[in-house]
């Protein structure tokens, strides 16, 4: 009896794709040799490398995209922390007796309002005590600034 070695590189075979291999030997006239079928260089174990480096780098990406808007965010919150200190520079150019300011986003809370209404609150501090007109062309002037109508301006 004749003894075939093959010797296949590539994924795994499957136990039905070995038999069919078997079976094509008889097209052959092999029918009456010995068909021994061996792995030689596995592949399947570099694909699920492969896979696993797919998705690890997809988890990374994913990671790093979320980072960056977790980053994004704590710079607003850190922007808008010194935006006092921003207005204040634009009012003490206008209005020289505007000596601080402070500014700070909340919600406004009412019994009657089932929604809850984010506003801006702006203080002021002068040297020398506002006029009303004065007091109402800053408060225009910072509802204008900040594009907003839900602003407080408090005067000290």
């Amino acid at each position: 009896m004749r003894k075939i070695v093959l010797v296949y590189g590539g994924t795994s075979l499957l136990e039905n794709q070995k038999e069919r291999i078997k079976e094509k030997a008889k097209d052959f006239n092999l029918s009456d040799a010995e068909i021994i079928i061996q792995q030689g260089i596995a592949l399947d174990k570099y694909d699920n490398l492969n896979d696993e480096r797919i998705l690890l780098k997809d988890q990374i990406h994913s990671l790093r995209q979320t980072l960056e808007k977790k980053e994004s965010t704590i710079d607003s919150i850190l922007r808008k922390e010194k935006y006092g200190e921003k207005l204040l520079g634009e009012l003490k150019a206008l209005y020289p007796q505007v000596v601080g300011a402070s500014y700070s986003e909340t919600y406004l809370y009412h019994d009657t309002i089932s929604t809850d209404v984010r506003s801006e609150i702006i203080i002021i501090d002068t040297k020398s005590k506002l006029s009303n007109s004065t007091k109402t062309k800053i408060k225009n002037w910072v509802k204008k600034r900040l594009n907003s109508d839900n602003v407080k301006v408090i005067f000290e």
